[in-house]
């Protein structure tokens, strides 16, 4: 099914958003990107899911086509208004989260405080418990390193090598240049400041997962075994708040499953929203006669 671009002033913000799907209903899958990333990464399974129910995914600000504003406060936290004023504009009330590498933090912080609105996660190398930093964190989060950093742009060589840790995140040169688009100064500015603002591991990661456990929401988590960023073991962890999730590790592959292992990760999520979606309209009368 076809996707449509539109256009969303959110608090001053141009925050735009694609959507498929049935756009009267209340009940969305809801899509949000990493770092670096943009809603256009999405595409190829939105357009797949929006047979089970309307799809979106927005380029939040300081990503992708999203305005980048110097004096924007860029903290998790910030981004959480700007979330809830693009729910209730389109008529949201009903989210199923699927959320990879930063766009972690935002999901999952956003459902803590709006916990009655929440029906499903699926979590892409991403969720709580993160290890500590990484190398290109610290390197974000280095004083005047990190100002060099976000000034002066890599070379798509000196990117490839990055990104590629090594050969851990197997990537095609096409999505090489893809990422490496997706890192303006803007972007790089931007993460800059959430990488400062925001810390590894703190005290909350557990409050929400205790939060999550008591409602054991349906989650599917999916992630690289060779992530360089974020270790394997943290998948596993991730059933302290979702006791119930489907854990799925893809050898051979690295932080961006989505694009590394595309027909695997279409798979797992075409199967868990089929079932989730299969369970909503199940009545209580039918599930008892089953």
């Amino acid at each position: 099914m076809a996707l449509t671009s539109i256009q969303h002033s959110i608090q001053g913000l141009n925050c735009p958003v694609l959507q498929g799907g049935d756009e009267q209903s209340e009940e969305a899958i809801v899509f949000i990107h990493g770092f670096p990333g943009s809603a256009n990464h999405w595409q190829p399974y939105m357009e797949n899911l929006s047979k089970f129910s309307r799809v979106i995914a927005l380029n939040m600000p300081g990503f992708g086509d999203a305005d980048k504003p110097k004096n924007f406060n860029y903290t998790i936290d910030t981004y959480l208004p700007i979330l809830t004023s693009l729910f209730d504009k389109m008529g949201i009330t009903k989210i199923h989260f699927l959320l990879h590498d930063f766009g972690g933090a935002w999901g999952m912080t956003w459902a803590a405080n709006n916990i009655e609105k929440v029906k499903s996660f699926s979590l892409i190398n991403t969720g709580l418990f993160l290890a500590q930093w990484h190398s290109l964190a610290k390197l974000y989060r280095t004083p005047i390193l990190g100002e060099l950093f976000s000034l002066l742009p890599p070379t798509q060589q000196a990117f490839n090598f990055m990104i590629s840790a090594g050969g851990a995140n197997r990537l095609s040169k096409e999505h090489f240049i893809e990422l490496k688009n997706q890192m303006d100064y803007g972007t790089r500015r931007a993460m800059m400041k959430l990488y400062r603002s925001t810390d590894a591991n703190d005290e909350k990661h557990k409050d929400i997962a205790t939060l999550f456990s008591q409602h054991d929401f349906p989650a599917l988590i999916i992630w690289g075994e060779d992530d360089p960023y974020l270790p394997i073991e943290l998948a596993q962890q991730q059933s302290k708040a979702f006791p119930s999730a489907q854990i799925h590790t893809l050898k051979e592959c690295g932080h961006w499953p989505y694009f590394e292992k595309p027909q695997e990760v279409n798979a797992l999520l075409m199967n868990f929203y089929q079932t989730v979606f299969s369970n909503e309209k199940e009545s209580p009368l039918t599930q008892k006669t089953l």
